[in-house]
């Protein structure tokens, strides 16, 4: 990768940053056994996140399983990864990515063209690295030019 890094565009395929109230994180692959088309990542400190405007970006199901603040959080880093890691994101928005299970830490979502996405999520890594007690949630996701043999197969396995 070329070390100039103002010449970088996103979303990137293989680049992904986020930072919110001081803190930042960035995820990147410069190689490996699999090709992928993007990769997203988000953090996000705990706040409040009232359930009237987690109607814009979660789906009734998502909303019902998001029943507090943390589950519509982490729903909300989640989504942001997912557009993040969408190549073709220019005429998206979070509100048109859907989680197949809302209450898994990891697995699979779509966006409304089809186009399907494998996410991972943790506790804030604030809270496990630092003695500032944050709160909060970290997800990343990554697409792969998929086929449906690939996803037969088993697909992507997230690691906890």
């Amino acid at each position: 990768m070329d070390p100039d890094t103002s010449t970088l565009s996103f979303p990137h395929p293989t680049l992904s940053l986020s930072h919110t109230k001081g803190w930042a994180v960035a995820i990147g692959v410069l190689a490996g056994p699999m090709k992928i088309d993007g990769i997203g990542i988000d953090l996000e400190l705990s706040r409040p996140v009232q359930d009237e405007h987690a109607r814009f970006y979660l789906s009734k199901s998502e909303r019902e399983s998001a029943i507090d603040d943390e589950q519509r959080l982490r729903l909300w880093t989640v989504k942001e990864a997912l557009f993040k890691a969408d190549p073709n994101n220019h005429d998206a928005v979070v509100g048109h990515y859907r989680v197949q299970t809302p209450s898994a830490l990891c697995g699979m979502a779509r966006n409304r063209k089809g186009r399907i996405f494998f996410y991972a999520c943790e506790k804030s890594p604030v809270d496990k690295f630092f003695s500032e007690k944050q709160g909060g949630w970290m997800s990343w996701a990554v697409s792969f030019p998929m086929s449906a043999s690939t996803l037969k197969n088993g697909g992507f396995h997230a690691h906890q």
